[in-house]
């Protein structure tokens, strides 16, 4: 038996989720802003022979770096559900399987539970018997 979850406890995880997004961002852009720098440096000095003028390049190649970096985590955000399933050979649950209705029941009354409206039962193939939220 589900029962409810108090409104504060869904509320504090949607805002948790905020936060390790945009940790998880800064963290895209730094490393990509780092290693830009690093590899930038590395040829510049290699090609040009001289340290003049690395300060210039190195602004380019962290606002190019902090660029690629959105981008990346912009289109890795956009992909939709559906392709990420896709991707993972997840199949829908089928009702007329008793096992798959069971297991659609349960999603259905966790959905409830925790107030989500409607969430959808997936099942991927694999040979283990783990169960997994996504």
């Amino acid at each position: 038996m589900f029962y409810p979850l108090p409104a504060s406890t869904v509320f504090e995880a949607k805002q948790k989720n905020r936060r390790a997004t945009v940790l998880l961002f800064a963290l895209l852009v730094f490393l990509y802003t780092f290693f830009f720098n690093l590899l930038g440096a590395v040829l510049y000095l290699f090609l040009a022979r001289s340290p003049a003028g690395l300060g210039a390049f190195s602004v380019w190649a962290s606002l190019l770096a902090a660029g690629l970096a959105a981008a990346h985590f912009l289109v890795a955000r956009a992909r939709s559900l559906d392709s990420l399933l896709e991707q993972i050979g997840a199949v829908k649950a089928d009702p007329a399987d008793p096992q798959d209705l069971e297991f659609i029941h349960v999603v259905e009354e966790a959905g409830a539970a925790i107030g989500a409206g409607s969430l959808r039962a997936v099942v991927l193939p694999t040979p283990g018997m783990n169960a997994f939220s996504m």
